[in-house]
């Protein structure tokens, strides 16, 4: 249903206008204008829209427009089984339905995350939503880019964008296991797909990659600065600045491309983050300049394990070095 509060309908030559200024549908409050842009015949009318929001959850768009599961056997030979001919005909014309045009959402939802203040143009295919040009508020910073929504049964969402400025300890809040673990301002380009109707079911099927570079990186317990101290890591965190490629799927996050700087000191890293929070990264030392202890040898390697909860830093042994060349013996010194 629709919830029509107030509204207002004008009948122009070129087709009906309406006006909202107090309506609700999709799971949000709704003002702004629709138009029908298609001769009156139109079996499968045009509308055009400038519309605004306070907030737009897409998991309330899909319960509106996804696709119900079809009936089972039992269902269709019960007599309490036989199909619902209004929901048929509602299906049948969100099917047909055409509509493009502007948005301004205050808020707007894709579990977990969210983007403030989203303006965008918008186009609606049956049940497919195709967001363009958007622009919005991103944890302090800045999103813009494009999201695809097919609204099936299983939905699938399609997000192409970049981000700036972002701040990592109000994204790290988002979930109560890293909250407080993080900080720095982010900015970077990001490409994901994802599936499914819930928080799990879409954190659980991402795919895609991206880089970043973060600046003021923190993360509460690691300083890998001091790492020659010992392995357990340090309760201090000083800010570095980290420059990141990377991609993905199967339920973590892989690096192939990770740089560290933090006053000199230069590491190059390498390996995953498991959407566990399992930690498995190789680390290697480029360039050293220690502030409490003399530097360690350039080229020092290290794993770093644990979770991001409470990372941990195992020491690679040293390396025995290449043999040494076979040469002359020394002539024996005279007494």
């Amino acid at each position: 249903p629709v919830s029509l509060r107030s509204a207002r309908i004008e009948l122009m030559p070129d087709g009906p206008r309406i006006i909202l200024t107090d309506a609700r549908a999709f799971g949000a409050e709704w003002k702004g204008t629709i138009s029908r842009k298609s001769a009156a015949a139109d079996a499968n009318p045009e509308w055009e829209f400038d519309l605004s929001a306070s907030r737009l959850d897409v998991a309330e768009l899909n319960r509106w427009l996804g696709a119900r599961p079809r009936p089972g056997f039992l269902q269709r030979i019960s007599p309490f089984g036989q199909p619902d001919r209004g929901a048929s005909d509602r299906d049948a014309a969100l099917d047909l339905l055409r509509a493009r045009g502007r948005l301004l959402i205050e808020e707007f939802v894709l579990a977990p995350l969210f983007v403030r203040r989203l303006r965008a143009q918008a186009e609606i295919a049956g049940r497919k939503l195709t967001i363009r040009q958007a622009q919005g508020d991103f944890y302090r910073g800045s999103l813009n880019g494009s999201l695809v929504a097919e609204l099936t049964s299983q939905p699938v969402y399609r997000f192409e964008g970049r981000f700036s400025h972002v701040n990592l300890a109000q994204l790290a809040d988002e979930t109560a296991t890293l909250k407080g673990r993080f900080a720095g301002e982010a900015t970077g380009a990001l490409n994901l797909v994802a599936r499914g109707i819930g928080r799990e079911a879409l954190v659980g099927s991402l795919e895609g990659g991206g880089v970043f570079t973060v600046r003021g990186a923190r993360v509460r317990g690691l300083d890998l600065a001091n790492v020659s101290l010992g392995a357990r890591p340090l309760s201090g965190s000083p800010p570095f600045q980290t420059d990141a490629g990377f991609s993905l799927g199967k339920g973590q996050v892989r690096f192939e491309r990770l740089d560290l700087r933090e006053n000199g000191n230069h590491f190059e890293a390498s390996g995953s983050v498991n959407f566990s929070r399992a930690l498995d990264l190789n680390v290697r030392r480029v360039s050293s300049q220690s502030r409490a202890t003399p530097p360690p040898p350039r080229g020092q390697s290290f794993r770093l394990t644990g979770t991001l909860e409470a990372p941990a830093i195992n020491l690679s042994p040293p390396s025995a070095g290449p043999p040494a060349k076979p040469g002359r013996k020394s002539a024996a010194k005279r007494p």
